[in-house]
């Protein structure tokens, strides 16, 4: 079985670099574009997540439970991306 990436905490600036735009509007944008790219790329994990979406009842909760799965799935997702550019390199 193919493990997981380990992620480093310098992606942190990566995940901050997509969340905090000056343009409210580009970030919004951003996170339609990163759900819907995730819907077409990992449908089995968008129905589990929708599932457990509706179990919460407040905006803020759903907000914050679909801000946790952002964050590990970007993180995951960039951190391959930097192995992979590691490896294509021999660093």
């Amino acid at each position: 079985m193919e493990k997981l990436p380990e992620v480093s905490e310098d992606i942190e600036y990566v995940l901050y670099k997509d969340t905090k735009s000056k343009d409210f509007v580009k970030t919004v944008d951003s996170l339609m574009k990163f759900w819907a790219e995730f819907d077409k790329e990992q449908p089995g994990l968008s129905k589990i997540l929708s599932k457990e979406l509706i179990k919460f009842k407040k905006s803020g909760e759903k907000s914050a439970f679909l801000q946790a799965a952002w964050i590990v799935y970007r993180s995951l997702q960039v951190q391959l991306e930097v192995d992979n550019l590691n490896k294509d390199w021999e660093l």
